[in-house]
């Protein structure tokens, strides 16, 4: 996200503001770029409009950025993100999935993620499932911040380094 400075008088106020896709257009002409598809075709607008679930393949996660994170809040239906295998996405850009409105399910199955980004998921209301398996990197102290998530009804978090002790957060 990016950051605002605001002064007024002596005092500064710094937050951070919300970061959209410009355009349906810049979103479309981006997704295509990566090739990603819907329906075994290239993104258009109907496809924003519609798309509930979205995968994002191997081969466009080699591209993937926290920019292109932004593209996803202009699909006002999505509910299903499935994300895995990808080095180039940080805590910060996660931040943007919490202004996808309907987002209720998530799959970071071996994304390589760490604490920090399960932190940055925070800001996610209702959320009812989430999938952490095979993210080593993500020990006890995530469960602090997955507890906070309400809603959630379904955890899986095999091959991490959360123990057993730390499950005891989520009682």
């Amino acid at each position: 996200m990016k950051k605002l400075i605001l002064t007024a008088g002596l005092f500064a106020l710094s937050f951070a503001a919300p970061v959209f896709a410009q355009t349906d257009e810049e979103a479309i002409a981006r997704l295509n770029e990566l090739g990603m598809e819907f329906r075994n075709a290239p993104f258009d607008a109907e496809a924003l409009a519609q798309i509930q679930s979205l995968r994002i393949p191997r081969e466009a996660l080699e591209d993937f950025t926290d920019d292109d994170l932004r593209h996803l809040t202009r699909m006002p239906r999505l509910g299903h993100l499935e994300i895995s295998s990808s080095n180039a996405l940080t805590p910060e850009g996660f931040e943007v999935l919490a202004q996808i409105e309907n987002l209720w399910s998530l799959n970071f199955r071996n994304a390589n993620l760490t604490e920090a980004h399960i932190a940055a998921l925070s800001g996610i209301e209702g959320l009812r499932r989430l999938d952490l398996a095979l993210n080593r990197n993500i020990g006890d102290d995530a469960l602090v911040d997955i507890a906070t998530h309400e809603t959630l009804r379904s955890l899986t978090l095999d091959s991490t380094a959360i123990t057993d002790d730390g499950i005891a957060v989520l009682d």
